[in-house]
């Protein structure tokens, strides 16, 4: 097993330096004279110079590494942000309170077919985008294709909520129009939808979907609008 090398930094490097200037009489200026034939005062100014032009340079490398892996680092992090920020938004995020009706939309969206559902107790996502169901679809049309979340309303997924949010092109926020109970839950979750800056800056379309209008002594839009 080989150890490493020990390595001369900046500090040592002027120390030794230092100690060759004090020592320089002896060591260096004399023999010298006595090879070159110089005097002893000429000896000693080009030893002077030399060991300035060498600093000079030492100087200027240990500046020129720093600068350099500066620039590394802050282009690493560049390299790095831009990974982060650069999100894909390929969901149809469902959103709302409890027994808003997100997971029956979610199946209606999927089969084509209202059918009566349970509040969940999990987050239902499709693996693949899937081709979604709506009216306005005309015998010829293609079949628009996009993967589907539906999060539960309870206060303990919120944190789901918002991973939703990060991959989410289109948020819809189901509101229980007769329900006047849920109606701070529904504003909550528009707060975190409004709150959420990487959302927003990217431009996802949010619906609010007024549901259950059609019970009786359920609120209108323009009266949900007012509340919320």
């Amino acid at each position: 097993m080989y150890s490493e090398r020990p390595r001369i930094g900046f500090f040592d490097t002027l120390l030794i330096l230092k100690l060759l200037i004090i020592n320089m009489d002896g060591l260096i200026i004399s023999p010298v004279a006595d090879l070159t034939g110089f005097s002893h005062a000429t000896c000693q100014y080009l030893m002077y110079g030399a060991i300035a032009l060498s600093t000079f340079f030492l100087i200027q490398t240990v500046v020129t590494q720093f600068s350099g892996k500066k620039g590394s680092t802050s282009a690493s992090t560049s390299i790095f942000t831009s990974k982060v920020e650069k999100k894909i938004r390929d969901k149809l995020v469902l959103l709302g309170p409890v027994n808003s009706g997100k997971t029956a939309l979610f199946n209606t969206l999927l089969t084509g077919q209202f059918r009566e559902t349970v509040s969940s107790t999990e987050v239902n996502r499709t693996a693949d985008p899937m081709p979604l169901y709506t009216s306005t679809k005309g015998e010829n049309d293609e079949p628009k294709t996009l993967m589907i979340e539906d999060v539960p309303g309870h206060y303990n997924f919120r944190y789901q909520m918002n991973q939703a949010l990060d991959s989410a092109r289109t948020v819809i926020v189901l509101v229980d129009t007769k329900d006047k109970n849920s109606w701070p839950d529904a504003a909550d979750v528009l707060y975190e939808i409004l709150d959420n800056i990487s959302a927003l800056s990217d431009g996802i379309r949010v619906l609010v979907a007024c549901n259950k209008h059609d019970l009786t002594f359920a609120r209108s839009a323009v009266e949900m609008e007012r509340e919320l």
